[in-house]
C-alpha cells in the first residue's frame, strides 16, 4: 500500500519511476502476480529507455512463469531487442534446458561462465556439462565433470560422465576404474544403478 501510495503521489517522473521496482518485488513476494504484471506493463509503457527496464522485464517474467505462462516468457527471452543481462540470460539458459535445447543452452550460459569455476555455482556448471556432452562437446565437458567430482550433490553423475567419456574415446582401464569407484563409493543409487549396468555391459562386449 504504501508503494502504491507512493506510485500515485510521486513528484516527478524520476521519483515515479523509482518506486516500480520496489513495488513489484513486494507483490512478488506476496504472490499477487497479476498485479505485478498490471504494473510491469504500465512501467514498460511510460519508461521505454528506463535504466531499471531489464529488472521490471526479469520480475515480469518470473512472475509469468507462476503464472503458467511458460511458452510466453521464453518467446520473450528470445527477443532480439531485449535487456541482455545475466540475469535474464541464464532463465534463458535454464528454459531452454527444461525444452532439451542444447545449442541455446551453451550459448546462453558458456558466456555467463568465468574461468574460475570456484565462483560459479554448481547447478549452472552441471546443466552447462550435460548441454556440452549432449552436442559433442566432450572436452569441455569433461573439464567440468572432473571439477564437479568434489561438489555434492553433482559427483557421482560427474563421475559416471567421466566414466562414459573415457570409455567413449577408448581410455577402457580409466573408465572401468571410475565405474566401479562408483559402484562402491556412490551416494545416489541411481547412478550406481548406471554404473553397475555400464559394466555388465562393459564385460559382455570383451
Amino acid at each position: 500500500r504504501l508503494y502504491l501510495y507512493l506510485l500515485d503521489h510521486a513528484s516527478d517522473e524520476q521519483e515515479t519511476s523509482q518506486v516500480y521496482i520496489p513495488l513489484l518485488r513486494a507483490l512478488m513476494q506476496q504472490e499477487d502476480y497479476r498485479r505485478v504484471l498490471t504494473y510491469s506493463e504500465r512501467f514498460i509503457q511510460q519508461y521505454p529507455q528506463a535504466e531499471q527496464g531489464a529488472e521490471v522485464l526479469l520480475l515480469r517474467l518470473k512472475a509469468m512463469l507462476a503464472l503458467g505462462r511458460e511458452d510466453e516468457v521464453f518467446a520473450a527471452l528470445l527477443k532480439r531487442d531485449r535487456p541482455h543481462t545475466e540475469d535474464l540470460d541464464h532463465l534463458l539458459a535454464h528454459l531452454a534446458w527444461q525444452r532439451g535445447d542444447m545449442p541455446r543452452v551453451i550459448a546462453s550460459l558458456s558466456p555467463l561462465i568465468g574461468d574460475d569455476l570456484e565462483q560459479e555455482k554448481p547447478d549452472d556448471l552441471i546443466v552447462l556439462a550435460e548441454a556440452l556432452m549432449a552436442t559433442g562437446k566432450n572436452a569441455r565437458a569433461l573439464k567440468l565433470y572432473r571439477y564437479l567430482q568434489g561438489k555434492e550433490p553433482y559427483r557421482d553423475q560427474a563421475l559416471y560422465r567421466d566414466a562414459q567419456l573415457s570409455l567413449r574415446q577408448g581410455q577402457r582401464a580409466v573408465g572401468l576404474k571410475l565405474l566401479r569407484q562408483l559402484v562402491e563409493e556412490a551416494t545416489d543409487s541411481q547412478w550406481r544403478s548406471l554404473a553397475e549396468e555400464a559394466l555388465a555391459i562393459e564385460r559382455f562386449n570383451r
